[in-house]
């Protein structure tokens, strides 16, 4: 998170910060999340968003546990339902099965498009933001 320049937070044992020159989030989990981590977090999303799409960069090497109450809260997520991008570097292989499920449920519920995909590292996860909001952009300016 070093050099980045907005706003930063700690939820829960997660450490979060926005850099407002990229519009990317990045979301340094802890081992476990639950309904107030969530809740907390999407606030702090909510909070700080210029405008969508909303860019998440994560970085789950911590990351274990996903708590029943933390999937609900997930569930009603307010910046889910902006449409936007997570990429989660580091994350062990439950939690990657993890991901597809929820980008699964995602794409069958949701009206907006967001889409979530493991990388390799932090500079992959940036490219392909980067490379999703020019996407964004030019569709909205077409």
């Amino acid at each position: 998170m070093a050099g980045e320049a907005g706003a930063r937070a700690r939820v829960g044992g997660h450490e979060v910060s926005y850099d407002e020159e990229t519009g990317i989030f990045h979301l340094v989990n802890s081992e476990s999340m639950n309904a107030s981590d969530a809740q907390g977090l999407d606030e702090f999303f909510m909070k700080h968003m210029q405008k969508p799409p909303f860019l998440l960069l994560g970085d789950s090497r911590r990351f274990r546990r996903l708590t029943s109450d933390g999937r609900t809260q997930i569930s009603k997520s307010q910046v889910l339902r902006t449409g936007g991008y997570v990429a989660m570097c580091g994350a062990p292989p439950a939690t990657r099965v993890l991901m597809a499920m929820i980008s699964k449920a995602l794409e069958l519920t949701s009206t907006s498009s967001f889409k979530l995909k493991s990388v390799a590292d932090e500079a992959e996860g940036r490219a392909w933001l980067m490379e999703m909001r020019q996407a964004h952009l030019a569709r909205v300016r077409a």
